[in-house]
């Protein structure tokens, strides 16, 4: 694979707060908050999901 590199945020409660992760030309970043917190959470419909598995398997081979 291409470079890696992952940078992580990281509040004062020792938490993280954001992490941005890059592969190649393809960066990702997730920012974190209410830890602890309840919430409520609805699976989407099977119509509006996808395996992305193949995807970036592909885009790695072509990165080289």
């Amino acid at each position: 694979m291409a470079d890696k590199g992952h940078d992580v945020w990281g509040g004062s409660d020792g938490l993280p707060v954001r992490l941005k992760q890059k592969t190649g030309t393809m960066t990702v970043t997730m920012d974190f908050e209410g830890f602890g917190r309840s919430v409520a959470v609805e699976a989407p419909a099977a119509s509006r999901t996808a395996d992305l598995t193949e995807v970036i398997r592909n885009q790695q081979r072509r990165q080289g």
